[in-house]
């Protein structure tokens, strides 16, 4: 989870950085989620449900990049990638803090047609994305062409 530096409700609940934002103060707080579809339900909503519990979302962006700046510069907050929100935390006015629910990685697959499995391009573009992915953990398989 990430938020603004500085934010006044997590500092004055005492929550330090890494640490885990208490249920009742996460819940409350207004939320930013990733969403290329404008949507205002995610991963984080589902782990929310399975605890009987919700989260005010306000706003979506279709980016991470949007997600972080709207973070950088308000008192909303955001689930985030971790490994993202590490990297960019310093160098984008945001602190990182765990969720008190655990969220489960979003499902990553690649689909294509048969006749494309064995087109060198296709190939290429293929080891490029799992490339890409690796970083993320879980990024492997084998074809599942159409």
């Amino acid at each position: 989870m990430i938020a603004r530096s500085g934010h006044q409700a997590l500092a004055a609940a005492g929550v330090a950085p890494g640490e885990v934002v208490p249920m009742a103060l996460f819940c409350a707080l207004g939320h930013v989620l990733c969403s290329p579809d404008g949507r205002f339900h995610g991963l984080g909503d589902v782990a929310l449900a399975r605890e009987g519990r919700s989260r005010r979302v306000v706003m979506s962006a279709p980016v991470f990049e949007g997600v972080l700046q709207t973070v950088a510069a308000s008192d909303l907050i955001a689930l985030f990638p971790r490994d993202l929100a590490e990297r960019r935390a310093q160098s984008s006015g945001i602190t990182v803090y765990a969720p008190p629910v655990t969220i489960p990685p979003p499902l990553l697959c690649m689909i294509w047609r048969r006749k494309h499995s064995g087109d060198p391009a296709h190939i290429w573009l293929r080891g490029i994305v799992r490339e890409i992915l690796a970083p993320l953990g879980g990024a492997a398989g084998g074809p599942a062409p159409t």
